[in-house]
């Protein structure tokens, strides 16, 4: 008694897989987009609001200056 297999069905295969794979893939990619903005982006825009908070260019200037940064023009 011999039985022949059942074909495996071809036509479509891939669309479905691509069906599966894609909207997976969107859900993993949106996750991580927004795991990015609340963890890394977040951190680093305080850090930068922080920093120009308390920033004083006048004071960096002379910083440098004195520093002999610049060579350039002084005035007399």
């Amino acid at each position: 008694m011999m039985t022949t297999l059942k074909k495996p069905q071809l036509r479509g295969a891939g669309m479905r897989w691509w069906k599966r794979a894609g909207a997976s893939s969107i859900v993993i990619a949106c996750s991580y987009a927004l795991w990015y903005k609340v963890r890394i982006m977040e951190k680093r825009k305080a850090h930068y609001k922080e920093f120009y908070e308390n920033w004083d260019d006048n004071k960096e200037f002379e910083a440098m200056r004195k520093a002999g940064i610049f060579k350039g023009f002084e005035p007399s």
